[in-house]
């Protein structure tokens, strides 16, 4: 019996794992806040720049619905001015997505869910501190103008309330488009 309930977990993994897409991924996009505050002084032309790279897997799960996941990398560039002082900087972090979606009219793809990353830089990073983590909702779509190649788009908003200081270089909602590259 063991024997057999081994074979069907082996066949089931792998016709499914033959239809799981690996792709990699690239964007580029506004990141944008609403007024924002440094030491009770409102931030001027506070702009953002965000790149973002990475891979995610999509995992069939039903007619046309799929599970993704993932891992990337995002850089921010900031720049602002508060009172007569002006900043500038670079921040990375690191973003793992978890979303549910559904492909449609065999060139569409339409996801939602959240991401985990975190909002601290890496050498600031504890766990037994505050504000370490930045939950995001995602909401992601897809157009497919061949079979390996999609152009993506991407809404992102922070749902964890955050001090000001942390949405200088990494606001609270992010615009971005971009490109898919299906790897299999």
């Amino acid at each position: 019996m063991k024997k057999l309930l081994f074979m069907f977990f082996i066949c089931a993994f792998f016709s499914v794992n033959a239809q799981v897409k690996f792709n990699v991924e690239a964007h580029m996009g506004y990141a944008f806040n609403h007024e924002i505050k440094v030491a009770e002084e409102k931030v001027e032309s506070n702009t953002v720049v965000m790149t973002q790279f990475g891979a995610n897997v999509q995992i069939p799960i039903y007619k046309g619905i799929y599970g993704e996941t993932g891992l990337y990398g995002k850089v921010y560039f900031a720049k602002g001015e508060v009172r007569n002082s002006e900043f500038t900087s670079t921040t990375l972090r690191f973003d793992i997505p978890v979303l549910v979606g559904y492909h449609f009219l065999d060139k569409y793809r339409i996801a939602s869910g959240i991401s985990v990353s975190n909002n601290r830089d890496f050498e600031d990073f504890n766990i037994s501190k505050q504000d370490n983590l930045r939950i995001n909702y995602l909401l992601k779509g897809g157009y497919a103008f061949n079979k390996k190649w999609q152009l993506v788009a991407l809404f992102q908003r922070n749902l964890r309330t955050s001090p000001d200081l942390y949405l200088l270089n990494e606001p609270k909602s992010t615009v971005s488009l971009g490109v898919s590259y299906t790897l299999n």
